[in-house]
């Protein structure tokens, strides 16, 4: 008896659940625009939103109602904190 084990990369349309932003269509693993990665949306206030501190060279960006997690030099999204109210 053989088993075969299948495995398929997630694509975009695979997704399960939401992303962040406004469109919902940013993931961890996802490159954030730089226009998205600017000053004005880079979170300084953390501790007010219950967020945890930033790792080195990361930033909390908000998008619309949510947070990512960003790295600062590459632009990848680590984490993704949805708003209560979806």
């Amino acid at each position: 008896m053989s088993v075969q084990i299948h495995t398929q990369v997630p694509t975009d349309d695979m997704r399960m659940g939401p992303g962040a932003g406004p469109e919902h269509r940013y993931h961890r693993g996802d490159r954030l625009p730089p226009e998205a990665r600017q000053s004005v949306m880079v979170v300084q206030d953390w501790r007010d939103h219950r967020l945890d501190p930033p790792p080195r060279g990361h930033d909390w960006v908000r998008l619309g109602s949510d947070f990512v997690l960003v790295a600062a030099a590459t632009g990848i999204i680590a984490q993704v904190i949805l708003s209560a109210g979806r």
